[in-house]
């Protein structure tokens, strides 16, 4: 039998429908429904009829973009045209509150297809977009047993299964109530595993690919289950998200992180930042800013160490309250990265209206095949210039050979994580790796002044920007026994390299300029005799005053200790371009001076071998 689908309000798809009346409040609710339900099926067939749930893919973040009112107009859409399949076919119809309706039809699946395709086209003329489809889920009244309750209960599953899978039709299939099941152990399981702590983390680290040295490292995730073993989080993250667990896991993860990075403190270790990740689900039911704010207070750490990452699609979710989540831990000294960087529809406009301090480019982007490497690689070059061009540090993820590891030092991209130089790995694992000598760096996302922290390597392809900054980066090599960063303001200390010549007990990880100073003297690493001069040239407020009145190298030649004794080196102060209180930073190198090493061995050698001069005559 052929059903007549143009003769709703407006009649068809081209034409809206009459909204002078709520449609809404003219469909039965849930009760009324099942009354109305279980007279039109009595007598018929069961096998002949079924029952579509329908849904309104992503109907949350619709009503996010363009408002309410847009938001109820799109549900009045819906509601008028089911009303007209009530009115002229005699099809039960209901609206069961936020965007969940129902429609009872004859079991025909090229009729479910063209009602299908109806509605959407109704929708489509009212949203002006596409991207948010109808979702059916169907179930004949065979299935159900003549129960209609359990009808509505099917139906509702197989909408939910056509969410999950992506389909847009999907039909009940009794193996789904198994699936259900499943996961309702599985729930059980997890809010156990949440009050008995048997989640944990790994941590995979971010690294300079020039270098391999590591400059951060991320957080993720593992369920430690004593009957599954080690789970990674695609298997339980969406059933938390689901329940409404995700925000606890989130802040037992931040806390666990929290107290990692104390104990390395307390232990002296080595420390890089260890980024987090924070979803919208976290930003709707926590103030996150504060719960990190106190997380840092509470276990004695500096903010800069705790970086939070935050995905794209979070952001077109609910905008306004995420600003305003970054405004808030940006004024509390938190770093926020914006992870996924180019998998969304509106990653410049992102990027405009944000004020992320990082982002971190999408695995997929570098994921390329030899029929989209041409474009593939023109693009990824543009995001790369563009974050240069905003000052933004990139972390290029997920990066898995060697061709991607050339491709992105050839664009001037050279922070990178992926499994190509490490896998994530049990904290033991990443304390071991960061002990190593020289792995550690640290990496402030707020001033990346880092990215010429390069070396040569074998093999690979290079641009000739990329060469020429390797040739500088080897000159720099040459005879440096120390490459710093200081802050003319704050004195915020950080060291890049230091020859291992040099005596260290600490210093390395001495984070104040001043303080730093001191001890070089203190412990005699500096020559006695030339100890109060080195504090006067030192002194961070003359240096300071210096380098903002004329922004030029300061060179200082003093003695040092290396290699257990007293050579002749050079430091210079250099400041960056435009040193100002706003850009405070200054490169710090320290150098053998050779010549006036060997200069001064020359007159050392001439005064020893002089004879003794004359005593003058006494006067009597």
């Amino acid at each position: 039998m052929l059903y007549d689908l143009s003769g709703g309000p407006g009649g068809g798809a081209d034409s809206a429908p009459d909204l002078s009346r709520s449609m809404l409040s003219a469909l039965p609710r849930k009760e009324g429904f099942l009354v109305l339900l279980r007279s039109f099926l009595a007598g018929k067939a069961p096998e002949a009829w079924c029952l579509a749930a329908i849904d309104i893919k992503r109907f949350k973040l619709y009503n996010e973009w363009y408002g309410s009112p847009q938001g109820d107009a799109l549900l009045e859409t819906l509601a008028s045209c089911l009303e007209s399949f009530h009115a002229v076919q005699g099809w039960p119809a209901a609206y069961c509150g936020n965007d969940d309706f129902f429609l009872c039809m004859p079991n025909d699946r090229d009729l479910a297809a063209r009602v299908y395709d109806h509605l959407q086209g109704m929708l489509n003329a009212r949203a002006r977009c596409t991207s948010f489809p109808l979702v059916f889920g169907l179930c004949t009244a065979a299935q159900a047993g003549g129960d209609t309750s359990a009808l509505l209960r099917y139906a509702q599953i197989a909408v939910l299964s056509s969410s999950v899978s992506g389909e847009r039709m999907h039909w009940f299939d009794p193996a789904m109530l198994a699936q259900l099941k499943q996961q309702y152990f599985l729930l059980n399981e997890l809010e156990r595993a949440l009050r008995e702590g048997e989640f944990c983390f790994y941590l995979q680290p971010k690294c300079n690919s020039m270098t391999r040295a590591l400059v951060g490292m991320e957080a993720l995730v593992r369920w430690n289950s004593p009957t599954r073993g080690l789970v990674s989080p695609g298997a339980f993250i969406p059933q938390m998200e689901q329940a409404g667990l995700i925000s606890q896991l989130d802040a037992y993860i931040w806390e666990s992180v929290c107290q990692l990075l104390h104990r390395w403190k307390a232990q002296g270790a080595n420390i890089v930042p260890i980024s987090v990740n924070v979803s919208i689900a976290d930003i709707s039911c926590l103030n996150v800013a504060q719960v990190f704010s106190d997380l840092v207070e509470q276990y004695k750490l500096e903010p800069r160490m705790l970086n939070i990452e935050i995905t794209e699609s979070i952001l077109a979710q609910n905008f306004t309250l995420v600003e305003e989540m970054l405004s808030a831990l940006h004024r509390r000294g938190f770093s926020v990265l914006m992870d996924d960087f180019g998998s969304g529809y509106s990653s410049l406009n992102m990027l405009k209206d944000t004020c992320v301090d990082a982002i971190k480019l999408d695995m997929k982007l570098i994921d390329l095949t030899p029929e989209n490497r041409s474009r593939g690689v023109q693009i990824v070059e543009s995001i790369v210039g563009m974050a240069h061009r905003l000052d933004l540090p990139i972390i290029a993820e997920g990066v898995e050979n060697q061709e991607q590891v050339f491709m992105l030092q050839a664009m001037d991209c050279y922070y990178a994580q992926g499994y190509y130089f490490y896998r994530p790995m049990p904290v033991e694992q990443a304390e071991e790796l960061l002990a190593r000598p020289g792995t550690a760096r640290y990496w402030s996302v707020h001033r990346d002044m880092m990215r010429r922290d390069h070396r040569s390597f074998n093999g690979g392809r290079v641009s000739a920007k990329t060469a020429a900054a390797l040739q500088v980066y080897q000159i720099l090599q040459d005879g440096m026994l120390e490459l710093s960063l200081l802050n003319l303001v704050t004195g915020e200390y950080h060291v890049i390299k230091r020859d291992p010549r040099l005596p260290d007990s600490g210093l390395s990880q001495e984070e104040d300029f001043s303080v730093y100073c001191q001890r070089l003297v203190s412990e005699k690493v500096i020559h006695p005799d030339d100890a109060a001069r080195f504090l006067a040239l030192t002194d961070l407020e003359k240096v300071r005053t210096a380098l903002f009145y004329e922004p030029v190298t300061q060179f200082h030649r003093f003695r040092k200790h290396v290699s257990e004794e007293f050579v002749w080196i050079t430091m210079e102060i250099q400041p960056c371009r435009g040193c100002s209180a706003q850009e405070p930073w200054a490169a710090v190198l320290v150098r053998e001076d050779a010549q006036t090493d060997q200069l001064e061995r020359i007159l050392s050698e001439k005064r020893e071998a002089a004879p003794p001069p004359e005593t003058a005559p006494s006067r009597t």
